[in-house]
């Protein structure tokens, strides 16, 4: 409190948002890198879809992900630590503005929701948090191209398309099989299907991250 008014401090997100430093190459493209990326992710949600009440984020995207600056002592420099950040439809109440948010289809807009909530807001799950993070690791991997450029992309996706609508040679030469698998599995049409952000968490051991070696 400050002179009568409620000041909230927020640590300072110095490497901005996860879409301009992909789009603008400020990350790096190989294995260990998009682990650790997964890792922060994955285990940020998990923590939230434990909570009881449940917390969902409703809106996980490339533009709601903040780069923070800090000192690992593992690795004895400073690295990068990804935070999920904007939480504001996680909070949107109303019946009506939930609609007509998840409703909204701008055309040409980058879509990361899932297809059972496009089709029906009201099923919004845990899951649906996770379709959203296997299209933004895709988006990481395919270094800045989105995937879903509309509802009508996510609406007709299957499986079976992941190889010409996610993946080509281009976005896998610098990754490993099971990155790949990583995305088609987050990315299952069929949201019982999809791995928990507890099992992701687990998948991005610290071999996979190379902890202590870059």
């Amino acid at each position: 409190m400050e002179r009568g008014i409620l000041c909230i401090v927020l640590e300072y997100a110095d490497q901005g948002t996860f879409q301009k430093s992909v789009i603008n190459t400020n990350v790096e493209y190989n294995n260990w890198s998009v682990w650790r990326f997964v890792s922060h992710m994955s285990s940020a949600l998990a923590y939230l879809h434990s909570r009881a009440p449940q917390i969902l984020h409703h809106d996980l995207k490339p533009d709601n992900i903040l780069g923070v600056t800090g000192f690992s002592k593992v690795e004895r420099g400073l690295r990068t630590s990804w935070k999920l950040a904007d939480f504001g439809v996680a909070k949107m109440l109303n019946k009506d503005a939930q609609e007509a948010y998840y409703g909204a289809d701008p055309p040409g807009e980058p879509n990361y929701m899932s297809p059972e909530v496009l089709r029906d807001f009201e099923t919004y799950s845990a899951a649906s948090d996770m379709w959203s993070l296997g299209c933004v690791i895709a988006f990481y991997m395919r270094r800045g191209k989105h995937v879903f450029h509309s509802i009508e992309d996510v609406l007709h996706y299957r499986s079976k398309m992941a190889t010409a609508m996610i993946f080509d040679e281009e976005s896998t030469t610098d990754y490993s099989s099971d990155l790949a698998e990583l995305v088609c599995g987050l990315t299952q049409p069929q949201s019982k299907k999809r791995p928990t952000a507890a099992a992701v968490t687990a998948m991005a051991t610290s071999e996979r991250q190379e902890i202590g070696r870059h």
